[in-house]
């Protein structure tokens, strides 16, 4: 789905956001984020793609992005967030295009 909003971060990149309902940090949850991410990679990452994905920042579940209004050090610019779209369910990534996975990955949970 398109993302909720995107933060330029002062250095040339962007950051997509897609906002969602707050989750449990369960196991379960864990792994279809984690999915989620390699399904972003594996689209926006190609080689002939327009965009450079960071993988480090996009594989890492938790971590800092740049926050609205700082100042890039290196740059001197502000990172600004635009946005007002769509707040989802998290259901709504879980029927992705890894369905697949998300039965290996609750199977797995379940066992």
């Amino acid at each position: 789905p398109p993302p909720t909003g995107y933060v330029l971060s002062g250095s040339g990149g962007i950051h997509l956001y897609w906002i969602y309902n707050p989750v449990d940090a369960v196991a379960i949850n864990k792994l279809i984020w984690q999915q989620i991410a390699k399904s972003l990679i594996e689209s926006f990452g190609t080689s002939d793609s327009f965009w450079h994905i960071d993988l480090m920042a996009t594989k890492r579940i938790s971590g800092f992005l740049r926050v609205p209004g700082s100042v890039h050090s290196r740059t001197g610019l502000h990172a600004r967030y635009f946005g007002s779209g769509t707040k989802y369910t998290v259901d709504v990534f879980r029927c992705m295009s890894f369905t697949e996975e998300y039965r290996k990955i609750t199977a797995r949970i379940q066992s």
